[in-house]
């Protein structure tokens, strides 16, 4: 009898002893961390999506051109000028990657991208920024009323852009070009022509007296 008694105690069952109280759930797991879209193209000195300064601006062409990697091209007149807009898909608003200006002849003026999905080689996106400007040339650029601060390696065909109007300031000087570091970029534009660098505001001075 005694040894069934001390049994009893040892494991705490025999004659309603306590009971081990039942494990605590398990801790919720954290919400999924956000990840950034990470660019899957690339726009190059030699161009975009095959697209160079050799191509062909008309609906047809630029159709011709772009299907067979699954791109759609829409043109897009704006009361003002045509360009050709080229989506991932069938047009869906939010897979718009850029938008081609064509010349008068039908030639390509410039290409302007407006994807997170397409990156330079240097790492520039539309949405990233720019810590250092120092070593990039930066003007007013655009139509006449309408222009926007644009930065870019001299000799390069790839610029960026950022909406913030300009008119009537010299962004080469280093003063002025500040305001430009750490802002969003807006757009990259390519071109067939390599960008030049305008002078200085001291060197344009120099020039003007001599």
């Amino acid at each position: 009898m005694t040894r069934l008694v001390l049994v009893c105690a040892l494991i705490a069952g025999c004659g309603g002893g306590s009971k081990v109280p039942p494990p605590k759930p398990p801790a919720p797991l954290p919400p999924p961390v956000a990840v950034a879209a990470v660019p899957t193209l690339a726009v190059t000195d030699a161009g975009l999506a095959g697209l160079d300064g050799k191509s062909r601006v008309t609906l047809v062409e630029l159709r011709k051109e772009l299907a067979a990697a699954g791109y759609s091209v829409k043109p897009d007149n704006n009361g003002m000028s045509l360009v050709f807009d080229v989506y991932r898909s069938a047009g869906a608003a939010d897979d718009q990657l850029f938008y081609v200006v064509p010349n008068e002849d039908g030639t390509l003026f410039n290409i302007h991208v407006t994807s997170t999905k397409i990156a330079s080689p240097q790492g520039w996106h539309v949405g990233g920024a720019l810590s250092d400007l120092s070593n990039m040339s930066c003007e007013c650029w655009g139509s006449q009323g309408d222009e926007v601060a644009t930065c870019f390696h001299p000799g390069e065909h790839v610029a960026v852009v950022y909406e913030r109007a300009c008119s009537g300031m010299a962004l080469n000087d280093e003063r002025n070009r500040k305001v430009l570091q750490g802002a969003t970029i807006s757009r990259l534009v390519w071109q067939p022509k390599p960008w030049v660098a305008e002078p200085a505001p001291a060197a344009a001075a120099a020039a003007k007296d001599d």
